[in-house]
């Protein structure tokens, strides 16, 4: 064995044991970040309660604050976790198996069809509930079938740039017939249109909860089954195709599983903005190395719930959690960036 052997195969061997260690120390915080936002949200927004409130209102359910944490606290809270998640996995998924920071449900249009199709199922068909996560899913759908059809039959995984450039294309398009649809609107649901569209949870209700959470459940489940599968799509185009994948197949499972994730979290809350662009690198910079959809879920869970929070308590809130998140989500991706852009150098 040479002397570089010897140096390596230890080096080697000290990463194996303490990355699994390193990620355990990091969802464990994310874990009791989660906690303590829940927490804070169910005890600071105005009217502000007390740990002691908190507990006297658990333990009787006739009181008001009983009825202030189930009605409207809780599944709010509930709601953020969901849709942050959902955004955070799907953001994750994206960018690790299409190799591309880029990729992003935000700038690939997946958000903006979402968006689109829900407003327009509202407006004009006049659903509610599960039909308009129906339409969601429609409209992310398109975009993806459309995606694909405009790349041609011979993309995969290794043309991600040009699948990226295509969803840029497609999202400023969405964005311009959102705005077009909204001209078009009534004035009194102008400002509620707007709302939506920067991204609100102030229309949370347990019937959205209740969409969302189960949509998420399935998903995990679907994505555990597929692990195999991702990891050998996540190791590079070639040997994905001589373990036997189809080069076709990565690209479309990929984006119906964002699809679903977006549709889900657009439905329920409109297109938070960054949350998915984020997650990811945040969560890869947190365990330095490949990250996991688990991480960069409850990164998102992590970010949607403490903005929301901020939006509630600031002066004259509450807010469109999605103007805090774009307020926060760009300056973190810029020190992300030239973190990364040091380490390179």
């Amino acid at each position: 064995m040479t002397t570089l052997s010897l140096i390596i195969q230890p080096a080697k061997s000290l990463r194996h044991h303490h990355r699994p260690a390193v990620v355990g120390r990091t969802l464990r915080l994310l874990l009791v970040l989660l906690v303590a936002g829940v927490i804070a949200g169910l005890l600071i927004p105005s009217p502000r309660l007390t740990p002691a409130d908190l507990w006297d209102a658990i333990s009787d359910s006739d009181s008001l604050g009983y009825l202030l944490i189930v009605s409207f606290r809780l599944p709010r809270i509930l709601l953020a976790a969901s849709v942050g998640a959902a955004f955070g996995c799907a953001g994750s998924l994206l960018q690790r198996l299409l190799h591309n920071p880029l990729a992003s449900p935000d700038v690939m249009g997946l958000n903006a069809g979402a968006s689109l199709a829900a407003m327009s199922s509202i407006l004009f068909l006049g659903w509610s509930g599960l039909m308009v996560s129906v339409a969601a899913f429609l409209g992310a759908m398109t975009v993806v079938i459309v995606t694909l059809a405009i790349a041609g039959p011979q993309t995969s995984l290794h043309a991600s740039t040009r699948l990226v450039l295509i969803g840029v294309a497609l999202s400023a398009l969405g964005q311009a017939l959102i705005f077009f649809v909204t001209t078009l609107s009534p004035a009194h649901q102008v400002r509620d249109i707007l709302l939506w569209i920067s991204g609100s949870l102030n229309s949370f209700s347990w019937q959205r909860v209740g969409i969302i959470i189960p949509i998420l459940i399935v998903m995990t489940l679907a994505l555990i089954m597929l692990r195999p599968t991702i990891e050998v799509l996540d190791a590079g185009h070639e040997i994905a195709q001589g373990l036997g994948i189809p080069a076709r197949l990565g690209p479309f499972a990929i984006l119906m599983s964002v699809a679903v994730l977006v549709a889900a979290a657009s439905a329920a809350a409109g297109p938070i903005t960054f949350v998915a662009f984020v997650s990811g690198p945040i969560a890869r910079w947190l365990i330095h190395g490949r990250h996991s959809m688990l991480c960069s879920a409850l990164v998102g869970s992590v970010l949607v719930v403490w903005c929301d929070l901020i939006a509630q308590i600031l002066p004259s809130g509450p807010y469109p959690v999605g103007v805090i998140t774009g307020a926060l989500g760009a300056p973190i991706l810029l020190l992300l960036l030239l973190r990364g852009h040091q380490e390179a150098s």
